[in-house]
């Protein structure tokens, strides 16, 4: 069995390797809500599942 830091480690390790980057955020609460939206547009969008509109 793994400790917290071991499985921790191993998360940080997956990450990187799929090209994600940890950066800390500062925002009101009530932003909250529009950043992840934004995120998961970002996210399919990189996946070619683009949900973004152009006018």
């Amino acid at each position: 069995m793994s400790n917290a830091t071991e499985r921790k480690r191993a998360q940080r390790e997956r990450e990187k390797a799929a090209g994600l980057v940890r950066r800390d955020v500062l925002a009101h609460p009530d932003d909250w809500s529009a950043i992840r939206e934004l995120e998961q547009k970002l996210r399919e969008k990189r996946e070619g599942k683009n949900t973004l509109r152009v006018n």
